[in-house]
């Protein structure tokens, strides 16, 4: 939630810059009437399970042991499922190259699923240095060339070279961490950490399921593209800081983190932006009708909180930058972010489980 607000508060210091009456919310635009409210106490959920079984924990053990597996080169045996190949290949059509269906130096794991059906069986048993030429049919939909869709092609395919992967036993990785002194003192480590996740997990979700309700229940009012777009340009700024640190796009970092298109990610973008104003608005409204207030001491302690993430040492000089950024009274901006707090742990604290 204090992610989501603190969120709320940079997207002010974007609006207000174009004017705010002393009628209009200083962090979230809101004025009176633009939103009816429906229920918003009392509104029920379903707690998901934070139970962790056994077969999680050696399931979550099993892949760190896989993610620090080490390569070795294969010289006596053919190629099998899990191995990584490296290898030329060339596709064709009737016997005709077709465009962007070869490739060399080429690395592919055998069972990854990343070629079309056919291709990656076709080479389990080759050995190193073979070449062979494997047939297979192009799925009926195939998006990344609907020319091909359907279309029997072969490949004319060498093997360069076979790795696999080695995975270390649970004790020799155990043996190379200084703070777990066995294995059982690991695998009680994993359980603890995934028993953490699993209530964060479910705290998320018990705070989506509710609010979404109580923006579900509710009506709005105003045209809300001006807070949605302040949003969106808020959240591209933030993505691609992240995708910076990759030398990369935010949307060329989801596509390899998540598989979306830059079509795809700017809808989820979209989305984004379009619950947080309805979310912000919707807490300015519970504000208004609960009269919610906020003392000097709420205001101080919530200052303290998201000082780090200002950059600034001192109250004074977190109120001195909201001033010099948006030209509004800082403490009177973390006022009401700490009265949309409120407005938030109202609404979750009054729900009831189902």
């Amino acid at each position: 939630m204090k992610k989501i607000m603190a969120a709320a508060l940079v997207l002010c210091m974007c609006m207000v810059l174009a004017g705010c009456s002393s009628k209009v919310n200083l962090v979230t635009g809101y004025k009176k009437g633009d939103v009816t409210l429906g229920q918003y106490k009392g509104l029920t959920y379903t707690k998901t399970s934070t139970e962790i079984s056994e077969e999680d924990v050696e399931n979550e053990i099993q892949s760190r042991l896989e993610m620090n597996a080490e390569s070795a080169d294969v010289t006596d045996r053919p190629v099998k499922t899990g191995d990584i190949v490296n290898i030329d290949f060339v596709g064709k059509v009737d016997g005709v190259e077709f465009d962007n269906g070869s490739g060399t130096d080429t690395d592919l794991e055998i069972g990854s699923g990343r070629m079309i059906p056919g291709f990656e069986d076709g080479i389990i048993g080759m050995n190193n240095g073979d070449t062979k030429v494997i047939d297979v049919t192009f799925p009926d939909e195939y998006p990344n060339n609907p020319d091909l869709a359907g279309v029997a092609a072969t490949f004319d395919i060498t093997v360069n070279s076979i790795t696999e992967k080695v995975i270390p036993s649970l004790e020799d990785y155990v043996a190379t961490k200084d703070e777990y002194s066995s294995a059982d003192d690991f695998r009680a480590a994993v359980r603890s950490e995934l028993e953490t996740e699993a209530v964060k997990n479910a705290d998320d979700q018990k705070f989506n399921d509710i609010i979404e309700k109580a923006v579900g229940n509710s009506t709005f009012n105003t045209d809300m593209t001006e807070a949605i777009s302040a949003i969106k340009t808020n959240l591209y700024s933030n993505y691609n800081s992240i995708a910076s640190a990759y030398n990369l796009d935010a949307a060329t970092l989801f596509s390899y983190m998540y598989g979306m298109s830059t079509e795809e990610f700017d809808a989820y973008v979209d989305e984004q932006a379009k619950s947080s104003a309805e979310y912000n608005y919707l807490l300015s409204a519970v504000v208004e009708a609960e009269k919610i207030k906020a003392t000097d001491k709420e205001v101080e302690d919530y200052a303290q909180t998201v000082l780090s993430s200002y950059g600034v040492d001192t109250t004074a000089a977190l109120y001195e930058m909201i001033k010099n950024t948006t030209g509004k009274d800082g403490k009177l901006m973390l006022t009401e972010q700490v009265k949309l707090n409120k407005a938030s742990d109202l609404i979750i604290d009054s729900a009831i489980e189902e």
